[in-house]
């Protein structure tokens, strides 16, 4: 999306609705109807996780409007390094999440190192709550 300085509020807004419809990414501010959660832990693999992203984004794009939103988390907030060592920047820590519909646990080679106490903990009550938890990679083995 390109915005210049010399455009008004009107013309702005316009860009940036073609924009988004172009590429079928939400913003924060859409009224999104099925709200995804990843979280990404360290090492984890990455042609899965963009894989997962790419079907929401695609989908959204075909039906023309924000329908599927994501939010990528981390333990601490912090980026994640995936395992081919691109790191992502999480939106937020787990500490800080709500309003998910279903949480999807990206793993790499090393899933015991993630199944700590605190993420567990964070998933069980998800699934109290009703989350569907899905898993991308070795991501079941903390799920198990």
């Amino acid at each position: 999306m390109h915005q210049g300085t010399c455009l008004g509020n009107r013309e702005t807004y316009h860009l940036q609705m073609e924009s988004k419809a172009r590429t079928g990414t939400p913003s924060p501010s859409d009224d999104i109807v099925r709200r995804f959660g990843f979280l990404l832990t360290p090492g984890f693999a990455p042609l899965g996780f963009f894989a997962a992203l790419e079907v929401l984004r695609t989908a959204n794009r075909f039906l023309n409007r924000s329908f599927y939103g994501w939010q990528v988390f981390s333990v601490d907030g912090d980026p994640v390094t995936a395992s081919n060592g691109v790191s992502i920047i999480a939106d937020q820590s787990i500490a800080d999440t709500d309003n998910l519909d279903s949480v999807f646990v990206c793993a790499g080679f090393e899933p015991k190192k993630s199944a700590d106490a605190k993420t567990l903990a964070w998933l069980h009550r998800h699934y109290r709550y009703g989350v569907g938890l899905g898993a991308i990679s070795t991501g079941t083995y903390i799920l198990a």
